[in-house]
């Protein structure tokens, strides 16, 4: 049959009566058109390619009870419908149609998309009871979405029919134990990959590395890191390290921390400010100075105003290796950038030189050649240095020291006054005190809480002692709370000294706020004489005496921050 069009031109309505034309004579030829082609996102299964869900042609199933069923379960189990599923196999049951694995499969993976665990792992048993043996795909179909019920039944349920785990598998078993924090469990898996020979996937290294790290285990982060990196030809993701970096820095452990920031650097990631800060006390903590310098460098591409905290690390880590220059490099930028001090800020300085005496020549040496250099020393430096010879108990060198300040062009500040009165504490050395408080008011410096805890101390170490009351008064006076160690001292020099006014000092001290301690109690009930456990005998005369020196302070101790954010010697 054929058929023939002279005219050229034609109309619409020709147009149309020419289309059912040619449609007619493919239909009586048999020849069709090529049929369309399927591509994947007609499929809904998020499994495999081959999974349960994957799509089926309707033209290729057989139009008969049992494929119509089948097409059912396969809906349903794209879907996740497993009430519609369950029905559909009682219909099955009632048309007499046995049931194939990938029948089981289809419902077990609707069960699964509903979080049904249970009912998953009654149909992997009621699988052998049909003669049919579930494969690890059956298993692994199991575990889909199924992350909180316990897997300790479908682990059994795979030894009964002698199936080995895969890398999916230990995935999922790992992500189980990791919902429950079990991290003992966890490992206990993983070592389980290696000896079995599984290959580690990066999503399990990453679910235990991620655990591992919140809860601070950092070195077994690091650990499982290396492990996975040295057998597998990929490599972690930024994220990882970034998990290995927080953990590090948490608990200041230095390998941890070197390697994730190393490996953070090649991502050319950036940690953010408080993170930097974390690495900054890790860095000044084992003396890491060039990741130092690096966060430091990196908080200032963030713009971020530098203060204090940020400095002190970077000093503490030119002390670990006895960079004097450098540490007074530091001193000096931090002045020079109007940055604040405190108490601590110079503390590493002062450690990295009382422990050497020719240390401390060698640093007064370096600041004698910046002065002889044009540029200008700062009194931080030199009371760092003249702290260091107060705790090396060498007090002519200190004398020396703050003699010479002028020489380098600075002035002395409170700070100074402070340290030199705390040399003069470790020495009883009274009169040398009265002379640093004249050139404290010839210097128009007004004395601080400190200052006054200091003098009281100074003034409790001989036997006149009057002058110590009356600093306390002028220290009430000018607006400060006495510390509770001023009290103390008081307290016990005056029970000791049989002088009623310890009762004054003390309820002066509860009035503050200041809690008795047991000790100081029972030093008052005994009226300052050390009692025995066997009796109430005093000790002798000697050692009362050295009794009595030790109740005041008389060599400098580490500091101690009280509430008010100042730094007083307990």
């Amino acid at each position: 049959m054929s058929f023939r069009l002279t005219r050229r031109v034609w109309s619409l309505s020709s147009l149309k009566c020419c289309y059912r034309l040619k449609y007619s004579f493919s239909t009586v030829t048999g020849q069709t058109q090529p049929p369309r082609k399927f591509t994947s996102k007609q499929s809904s299964s998020p499994l495999f390619a081959t999974s349960p869900g994957a799509y089926r042609n309707p033209r290729l199933v057989a139009k008969t009870p049992e494929g119509e069923l089948r097409l059912e379960i396969t809906e349903c189990a794209n879907k996740g419908d497993a009430l519609r599923a369950f029905q559909i196999c009682k219909k099955m049951k009632e048309a007499k149609i046995q049931p194939d694995p990938v029948f089981y499969k289809h419902l077990i993976y609707a069960c699964a998309k509903k979080y049904l665990g249970e009912e998953c792992l009654s149909l992997l048993e009621d699988m052998p009871n049909l003669g049919l043996a579930p494969d690890l795909e059956t298993f692994n179909t199991a575990q889909l979405f199924n992350e909180n019920f316990s897997i300790d039944g479908l682990l059994d349920a795979m030894q009964r029919v002698r199936i080995v785990p895969n890398t999916l598998t230990y995935y999922w078993i790992i992500r189980y134990y990791a919902n429950s924090h079990n991290l003992e469990m966890c490992m206990r898996s993983f070592t389980d990959m290696n000896h079995r020979g599984v290959t580690l996937d990066l999503k399990t290294v990453q679910v235990i590395i991620d655990l591992a790290a919140s809860l601070g285990h950092a070195r077994l982060a690091l650990e499982v890191a290396y492990a996975f990196e040295s057998t597998s030809p990929r490599s972690l993701q930024a994220s990882d390290w970034m998990n290995i970096l927080s953990a590090s820095t948490a608990v200041y452990f230095e390998e941890g921390t070197l390697a994730a920031w190393e490996q953070l650097k090649q991502y050319r990631i950036t940690p953010d400010e408080g993170q930097c800060i974390e690495v900054l006390n890790t860095a000044g903590r084992h003396g890491l100075v060039e990741i130092a310098v690096n966060a430091l460098q990196a908080l200032q591409q963030m713009q971020v105003p530098f203060q204090e905290y940020h400095f002190a690390p970077l000093l503490e880590a030119y002390c670990r290796h006895n960079m004097l220059t450098e540490a007074f490099e530091v001193i000096e930028l931090m002045r020079s950038t109007h940055v604040e001090f405190t108490q601590d800020t110079l503390e590493p300085l002062v450690n990295c030189l009382r422990s050497d005496i020719d240390r401390i020549h060698e640093a007064w040496s370096l600041l004698e050649g910046v002065h002889g250099s044009g540029k200008a020393v700062s009194i931080h430096s030199i009371n760092a240095v003249l702290l260091a010879t107060v705790y090396a108990n060498d007090l002519q060198r200190s004398i020396g020291i703050y003699k010479a300040i002028p020489n380098l062009g600075s002035k002395p500040t409170i700070e100074t006054i402070n340290i030199l009165l705390t040399g003069c504490i470790g020495f009883k050395h009274r009169e040398l005190g009265e002379k640093v408080l004249a050139d404290m008011r010839e210097l128009g410096l007004t004395p601080n809480a400190i200052t006054f805890e200091r003098i009281i101390r100074l003034c409790l170490t001989g036997k006149p002692y009057e002058e110590a009351f009356f600093y306390l008064e002028e220290m009430k006076a000018l607006g400060f709370k006495p510390l509770r160690s001023i009290y103390v001292a008081l307290i016990r020099k005056c029970v000791y000294s049989n002088d009623e006014r310890w009762k004054i000092a003390y309820d002066e001290m509860q009035e503050c706020g200041y809690k008795v301690d047991q000790e100081l109690q029972r030093f008052i009930n005994y009226k300052g004489k050390a009692q025995e456990s066997t009796g109430e005998n005093s000790l002798p005369v000697a050692e009362q005496d050295a009794q009595e020196e030790s109740w005041v302070e008389t060599e400098p101790r580490s500091l101690n921050r009280t509430n008010d954010g100042r730094k007083n010697v307990q």
